[in-house]
């Protein structure tokens, strides 16, 4: 019956992403939110966060032979001085995705480790998958690194937590100051979509990607 319970407070269809910057919406957010999943950002901004809880929704435009319009749904922000709410969507999510900037890695650890202690405690049998969205060399090496800082002694990481390296290749172009003033939430964007990422880096079975496979192209996770 425990099991039961525990299986019921988390949301495999939802990612919380922690970076609403250009590849946090145009690119992760995106796939995911047009995927069918709940997307819950977490950043710093407190304009960027206002405004996708008002709108619950963004626009990313296409720069390509042809421009093209993509609104993305199902959206919802939390400010990163909001730990307790952080960590508790850390607890309940399907998957994380990480996409700061290597220099800002660092600062978000504690954070999503006091979610996964808080996961660990409500939700045992559900490891934590994250996807970390930046161009560095052995991120997830560092990452295990920067969470084991802040987790309690003993804490099951290579159980609990998958760390899963991309390689990011997607565009953003720059967007014109007179698009941000008429829309702050907006986001260019080239066509190119797919997410090469490490698939045995998974710990999850219930996460939606094939685990067997190593530096795929997901061009849809529907």
């Amino acid at each position: 019956m425990q099991h039961t319970d525990n299986r019921l407070k988390v949301d495999p269809h939802k990612i919380v992403i922690f970076g609403a910057g250009r590849i946090g919406r145009s690119f992760i957010g995106q796939l995911f939110g047009c995927s069918g999943y709940k997307v819950v950002f977490v950043d710093v901004d407190t304009t960027i966060v206002r405004l996708l809880n008002e709108r619950k929704s963004y626009r990313v435009v296409i720069k390509g032979d042809r421009t093209e319009e993509i609104i993305v749904p199902n959206i919802s922000a939390i400010h990163a001085s909001d730990k307790q709410q952080v960590a508790e969507t850390v607890c309940s999510a399907g998957i994380a995705a990480v996409s700061v900037g290597k220099f800002a890695l660092e600062k978000v650890m504690p954070v999503i480790a006091t979610g996964l202690e808080l996961r660990m405690k409500q939700n045992p049998y559900f490891p934590l998958d994250i996807i970390l969205a930046e161009n560095m060399r052995s991120a997830a090496e560092f990452t295990k690194e920067e969470l084991l800082k802040h987790l309690p002694e003993g804490y099951p990481v290579d159980m609990l937590v998958g760390l899963i390296e991309t390689s990011i290749g997607k565009m953003v172009p720059i967007i014109p100051n007179a698009e941000i003033e008429k829309d702050p939430l907006v986001v260019f964007a080239e066509p190119y979509n797919s997410l090469i990422l490490d698939g045995k880096g998974f710990q999850n079975t219930n996460t939606r990607c094939e685990r067997s496979c190593t530096k795929e192209q997901y061009k849809s996770l529907g």
